[in-house]
């Protein structure tokens, strides 16, 4: 069974935080950028929950799902960005959504 420490969760944000500026700066996503009336890089990224999914009953094999709420400077929510890992500590997909 997963049991998550401070560290862990710091460092469970701080990949999801990685991988949404990968992803958001990728060239094949470049249309993102019209979706929001805001420039990418001034995109503010706060920390909302971290849950553990496991499969079934099988305690071996579950899904790290890390939510990150992106706001703008002034501190309107303009959408979410969701990091899933599994318990290799693998990416396994993500979903970004703009409100």
């Amino acid at each position: 069974m997963q049991i998550l420490n401070k560290e862990n969760l710091e460092q469970m944000y701080s990949k999801a935080k990685i991988a949404f500026k990968r992803c958001i700066e990728d060239e094949e996503n470049e249309f993102l950028k019209n979706e929001i009336n805001i420039p990418t890089n001034s995109i503010v990224m706060k920390e909302e929950f971290i849950k553990i999914k496991y499969i079934k009953i099988d305690t071996e094999n579950y899904v790290i799902e890390t939510k990150i709420q992106l706001v703008s400077q002034a501190d309107d929510v303009i959408g979410s960005y969701i990091y899933y890992e599994n318990e290799k500590g693998i990416a396994i997909d993500d979903s970004l959504i703009f409100e």
